[in-house]
């Protein structure tokens, strides 16, 4: 059975992601595509289905085009960050295994501030490249109280379904390795 990744508000913290049957998602697709959830900017689903159609394609350096624009868009008290695994698998696929790479390790890192095990104080002041993007994405005054919730079992299982995205991604750009 073919699988379609569906990214949803699951609350007000973060986007979570669903996977349903391709058969089955005419009408929720179409819902998501169209309907930004609470806190989203108004053109943020149509552009991560978008992205999806793309890489569905083989279209994997548009699609990343796509990918980068959506995690440049803010969300409203939440880090954008989610679709970075996204972004790592299209260049893995497209034949750019370093990027995907670096991509990956910026997820991972950021996946690490939102739990709270890393501290947005120790990025601050950093010379790595990787570092600086995460502390920029991550770390921003508004953002602050965020990280205070992580204790939620909502959010620790968000963390846990990013983690095997995150695998399941690494996988893939190692496949692919020339």
């Amino acid at each position: 059975m073919k699988w379609i990744t569906l990214h949803a508000l699951a609350s007000s913290l973060s986007v979570a992601v669903l996977l349903i049957p391709i058969s089955a998602t005419a009408h929720w697709r179409s819902m998501i595509c169209t309907a930004p959830g609470a806190g989203l900017p108004v053109d943020y689903p149509q552009k991560l289905c978008n992205a999806d159609d793309l890489a569905r394609l083989g279209k994997y350096e548009q699609s990343a085009i796509e990918y980068k624009a959506v995690l440049e868009m803010p969300i409203y008290e939440s880090p954008n960050f989610e679709a970075l695994v996204d972004l790592a698998r299209v260049q893995c696929l497209g034949g750019k295994i370093i990027a995907g790479k670096q991509t990956l390790a910026e997820f991972q890192m950021a996946a690490k501030v939102f739990d709270g095990t890393i501290k947005c104080a120790s990025l601050r002041n950093q010379k790595n490249t990787i570092e600086r993007r995460v502390f920029k994405r991550m770390c921003t005054e508004l953002l602050s109280d965020t990280y205070k919730l992580v204790a939620s079992q909502e959010v620790k299982n968000f963390i846990t379904d990013l983690g095997q995205r995150h695998t399941a991604a690494e996988n893939l750009c190692t496949l692919h390795q020339p």
